[in-house]
């Protein structure tokens, strides 16, 4: 199970599953949350923010998509750090180190310290979830794995209009 796939080798199967919405995280002192109830983030708001991006070398993934939607808007956030791990992007966001744009499963990490606010114009983003396997691999436990996966991933594909 990979999230964006970079390289896709011939031998493999690569099927999404679902897409997966994106959050804005931020701190819960952050001057986008103050003094709102129900806050809600617009791209332009990131604009000279601090963000943090969980991405490693080579796989571009969701942070490229964010960058380059900002980049289409003429939104220039601060890049304050990149990591390797979702879980220590979040650790610095509920730190006050920055604000960043996580996949929606991840709320509730750090609920006491971050906001998670819906990105207005995150529809041309997602977080997909793929799965990957051997284009050979149809029967046994394979085959059986596979067909689980793909019936527990139903509840969470969103059917379009």
């Amino acid at each position: 199970m990979i999230r964006v796939p970079v390289a896709q080798p011939d031998d493999l199967v690569f099927e999404t599953l679902f897409r997966e919405p994106v959050v804005v995280a931020l701190p819960l002192d952050h001057r986008l949350v103050q003094g709102r109830s129900a806050p809600t983030v617009r791209l332009s708001d990131l604009h000279d923010e601090a963000l943090i991006l969980a991405r490693r070398p080579g796989a571009p993934g969701l942070y490229a998509n964010l960058l380059a939607l900002c980049r289409a808007a003429g939104v220039k956030p601060r890049i304050a750090a990149e990591v390797d791990r979702m879980v220590t992007n979040l650790n610095l966001v509920a730190a006050g180190a920055g604000i960043s744009v996580v996949p929606a499963s991840m709320q509730g990490l750090h609920a006491d310290a971050i906001v998670y606010c819906p990105l207005l114009e995150g529809q041309a983003l997602d977080a997909p979830m793929t799965l990957v396997h051997r284009r050979l691999d149809r029967c046994g436990a394979s085959a059986t794995f596979l067909a689980l996966t793909r019936r527990l991933a139903l509840p969470w594909q969103v059917v379009g209009p």
